[in-house]
């Protein structure tokens, strides 16, 4: 019988979990169909799978049916396999089920996608008239078949990428890596190629040829084409391959395709639906999403939320590809940039609400497609309005989230055309100068700023000198002169107010509380609070609401009220947890790192105010932002490190910083809410050579599996000596290891 023995020249690398998986649905479902788009490795997988669950079986036939043109010929096919002759023209199959009878058998069908109904058919015939066998597929396209397990085969995780580049570089003669530190380069041709193995294998074969830095550039120019001479011509070529999919699709599902190919990452079923409705009635649309599911050009992830549907880069190039041949990209550019612009329309006018938190989630899982649809817009005179007014509604996303540089350049980028209303500009000209202040780009803030100012001049309109007053406030705070900046606040207060625009009326009654406070004018700073609560707790509103209580605890801290700062920093960071508000949780830190500070004397508040000021300095960083130059904390912070420092040993301070900038946000977060002690350090006199070894890995990030496997340890023994390891230290996760281990040094 047919073992499949030879098949395949190269090594089989990774894989592990996806084999054991299929093995385990192959023993409790009787027809399972490994689906994925060309090249993601399904044959290979349900080969490996296939001989691993031989033994259970008292025979395994594989069969090929790649080079199968004629549907009806399939039975013919498969009953060869057998070593049973057809004499009959139209295929009959109860010969072969007579044959098979009740022996447990499996059946590994590959390649089906372009014979899906003779398929189907076959296996229902078999499967029904034979109570022990099992059928394995493979398929672009799910049978249809009454009881079929379908199991997507995923593209490889990083490292197995890496490993199958290295391995097929040097089976052609490239440099042998084995042993090598990882290169950049390959890790990033493999994310570039989306960890399709047949892209990685095509990719490697030109290993000889170029370095792993040049490679990648040729393929992300597209000058490289990745071809491989072999006897199938469908499956030797990345296009070929892609093009095998698309000839299978119908001409509805090969439009959708070429629309869906516009987005960048994951979007919702609302956009799909917006971007076709000029083409299709709703129910084709939907026809044609559920077709490319089925082929597996598109996956549908349900555990996403609002945005399910994504496309792997290089189906998305194909059909990116399509549109390029019939002249519609700006068609389907178009489109895109309006149904983002739109929804960024609904999110500034229900912004000042209680969906704040949705909005934001909103927009974080749909970040790759804003950044696409102004980009878009920007790169176009004509279209630079549109960019206008994205840059500008997204303003507070963008920052919350560490995207301030990104809307900086955006908005820098669509006033340098000289399009959009005076109103259009001027609003962009006023984030930006804010986003700049907030940063800490003085230079590019003022630079935005005195061209509003001198627009406004120009202009002469009450909405453009209300933008004027706004981001000179801002300017003005963030320079150092927090006084200039309050009187600039009240006055934008006064214009806006008689305009309407509660938005802004918002953002800058936190600004002003914002510039007294920063004055040292506390009791007027808390007016100006209490007037920004005025308008935000009617309407449900936590966005700025969390700003002024941050603000408002500092003042209590250095008013010296500790307690009462404590309550509102803890408020505001529970509050912007969910929001992930990376600026403000950063704010929030480091403002209970200070209370902290504040007492470090008592208990374990110096090392908590270490581990809270590393966390935030870390955040910071990530965003960047630099804390030290903001100029109401930076003194203050200076202080809290000095004191903290003083009651702690030497090097204590470090390693508790250190703990904070390595720890994860929630965990800090726990902490800092007082739901988590503070982690402890311990020392590694305590353990053994082998612990050592272990801590230091699980210091590195390792995982349990990671670990065992460099050490060649089970994972079992791993998780004991885990156990041990945080015992002896004195520590109450794995995160604490890298900390305890850097304070014993």
């Amino acid at each position: 019988m047919d073992s499949g023995d030879g098949r395949f020249l190269t090594s089989f690398v990774g894989r592990s979990a996806e084999v054991a998986e299929l093995c385990r649905v192959i023993g409790s479902h009787r027809l399972v169909t490994a689906l994925g788009p060309g090249g993601i490795g399904k044959t290979r997988v349900a080969y490996a799978a296939a001989d691993a669950v031989a033994a259970d079986f008292d025979e395994t036939v594989r069969v090929e049916l790649a080079e199968l043109a004629d549907p009806a010929l399939i039975g013919h096919v498969v009953a060869g396999k057998f070593g049973l002759p057809t004499t009959t023209e139209v295929f009959d199959a109860g010969p072969l089920a007579g044959l098979i009878g009740d022996r447990a058998l499996l059946l590994l069908l590959d390649n089906c996608e372009h014979l899906i109904s003779a398929a189907a058919g076959l296996v229902m015939q078999l499967t029904a008239a034979c109570s022990n066998l099992h059928v394995l597929a493979t398929s672009r396209e799910v049978l249809g078949v009454p009881g079929e397990f379908t199991y997507l085969v995923p593209p490889l995780v990083a490292d197995e990428a890496q490993a199958l580049f290295a391995d097929r570089a040097a089976c052609s003669g490239g440099k042998d890596r084995a042993g090598a530190a990882p290169d950049p380069s390959i890790r990033e041709l493999c994310l570039l190629l989306d960890h399709i193995p047949l892209a990685i294998e095509l990719s490697a074969s030109h290993a000889n040829e170029f370095s792993p830095t040049i490679l990648l550039g040729l393929i992300r120019s597209r000058m490289l084409k990745l071809e491989a001479r072999g006897s199938i011509a469908r499956s030797t070529s990345l296009d070929s391959c892609i093009d095998w999919s698309y000839q299978l699709c119908s001409p509805l599902e090969q439009r959708v395709w070429t629309g869906l190919a516009v987005f960048a990452g994951a979007f919702s079923l609302e956009a799909a639906l917006n971007l076709l409705k000029d083409d299709f009635a709703e129910p084709e649309v939907l026809q044609g999403l559920a077709g490319l599911i089925n082929k597996s050009v598109l996956s549908c992830d349900p555990g996403e939320g609002r945005t399910p549907y994504r496309m792997l880069e290089v189906l998305r190039q194909f059909g990116t590809d399509r549109a390029l041949e019939s002249d519609e990209v700006d068609l389907w550019r178009v489109r895109h940039r309006d149904h983002y612009l739109a929804l960024a329309l609904e999110f500034e006018e229900s912004w000042i609400g209680g969906r704040q938190l949705e909005w934001m989630m909103r927009f974080k899982a749909e970040h790759a497609n804003i950044r696409a649809a102004i980009e878009f817009s920007v790169q176009r005179p004509d279209e630079a309005p549109q960019a206008l007014k994205m840059a500008r509604i997204l303003q507070l996303y963008f920052l919350a989230y560490g995207s301030g540089g990104e809307a900086l350049r955006w908005i820098q980028l669509a006033v340098s055309h000289s399009t959009g209303t005076n109103a259009e500009r001027a609003f962009a000209l006023c984030v930006g100068s804010f986003i700049g202040s907030v940063m800490q780009q003085l230079d590019t803030a003022n630079g935005l700023y005195e061209e509003l100012s001198r627009l406004a001049d120009e202009a002469q309109e009450d909405w453009v000198e209300s933008y004027r007053l706004y981001a000179g406030s801002a300017v003005a705070t963030f320079s150092g002169d927090a006084d200039r900046g309050a009187e600039l606040a009240a006055q934008g207060i006064e214009l806006f107010t008689r305009l309407g625009d509660v938005n802004s009326l918002v953002h800058l009654q936190f600004l002003l509380g914002l510039s007294l406070s920063f004055a040292g004018r506390r009791d007027e700073a808390s007016a100006a609070y209490r007037a920004c609560f005025a308008l935000t707790d009617p309407r449900g509103e936590d966005f700025f609401r969390t700003y002024a209580l941050w603000s408002m605890g500092l003042d209590e801290l250095f008013a010296g009220r500790p307690e009462q700062a404590l309550a509102l920093e803890r408020e505001a960071l529970g509050i912007k947890q969910p929001f992930n508000d990376q600026l403000c949780i950063a704010l929030t830190l480091e403002a209970l790192g200070l209370i902290a500070a504040r007492s470090a004397i008592v208990g374990d508040n110096a090392g908590r105010a270490a581990f809270l000021l590393g966390s935030s300095d870390r955040i910071f960083s990530d965003i960047g932002i630099h804390s030290e130059a903001v100029p109401y904390t930076s003194q203050w912070r200076q202080e809290g490190v000095q004191a903290a420092r003083a009651a702690l040993t030497p090097g204590q301070f470090d390693a508790f910083f250190r703990l904070g900038r390595a720890a994860a946000q929630n965990d800090t977060i726990a902490v800092a809410l007082g739901e988590d002690p503070l982690p402890l350090l311990g020392g590694i006199a305590a353990l053994s050579p082998r612990e050592a070894e272990i801590a230091a890995l699980m210091a590195a990030s390792a995982t349990n599996r990671e670990i065992a496997d460099q050490l060649f340890l089970s994972v079992r023994t791993v998780e004991s000596h885990v156990e041990r390891i945080l015992r002896k230290l004195e520590v109450t996760s794995r995160w604490a290891v890298a900390g305890a281990l850097d304070s014993s040094r």
